[in-house]
Order: C-alpha cells, then sequence, then structure tokens
C-alpha cells in the first residue's frame, strides 16, 4: 500500500490502489567488469538489463491472464526508504489490478513506421 501511494504523487497513477502487488526494480552498483564495459562502450548495461526484466515480467503476467503496469512515475525517496536500499530505484511494476469496474484509460499510440525504420 505504502509503495502505492509513492506512485500517486500529482494525482498520478490511482489505479495502483487496487493493485495487490507491486514490484519495486532496483539498481545494483556495477561490479569491476560491469564498470569497464560500460566505459569501454559508453552503455549502462543495467538498464538494458532493467527493461529485459520488466519485459518478461509483463510479458508472463499477460500469459497467466493478470494484468500489469510499468510506472515510472513515482517519489524515489519515499520507495527507498520503504525498501530499505540506496539504490537507485528504476522502475515499479504494478500487477494483479484493475478493480472489475475498472475501464482502461484509452492509449493514443504512434504507428509502427513512426518508431523502426528497416534497412535492407
Amino acid at each position: 500500500k505504502k509503495i502505492a501511494e509513492a506512485t500517486q504523487e500529482k494525482g498520478m497513477n490511482k489505479f495502483t490502489s487496487n493493485a495487490p502487488l507491486m514490484l519495486v526494480i532496483s539498481e545494483e552498483p556495477p561490479c569491476k567488469g560491469a564498470l569497464l564495459g560500460m566505459k569501454y562502450k559508453g552503455l549502462d548495461y543495467r538498464q538494458i538489463d532493467v527493461g529485459i526484466l520488466a519485459a518478461y515480467i509483463t510479458c508472463e503476467a499477460a500469459v497467466q491472464g493478470i494484468e500489469s503496469c510499468m510506472i515510472g512515475w513515482f517519489n524515489e525517496d519515499e520507495i527507498k526508504e520503504i525498501c530499505k536500499t540506496e539504490n537507485p530505484i528504476r522502475l515499479i511494476v504494478a500487477l494483479g489490478y484493475p478493480s472489475p469496474d475498472d475501464k482502461p484509460t484509452e492509449k493514443v499510440r504512434k504507428e509502427l513506421s513512426e518508431l523502426v525504420s528497416f534497412v535492407e
């Protein structure tokens, strides 16, 4: 319940009150090998890993018939305190909502052609 409340600043994410499970995904400091790769390639692979993890969680939830939502709007300081961590909080996944009377908000999505280009 406290995690759900920490996602509702400025009236956002009110549906999280109905979520029976909130997964908090944090980021550990990189090990020496990863740090070397990050500096050499100029990429922070941890953020990629967080995205992959969240995608797998939400895909499996869908297979199991469980609603899910990735949440990027949250009070990080409150969640760090609740979870007793200093690690950055990168993402929260709400699982198991909505209530039967909730209606999902209609999403406006970009066309695939606006997001992807194919090179032959």
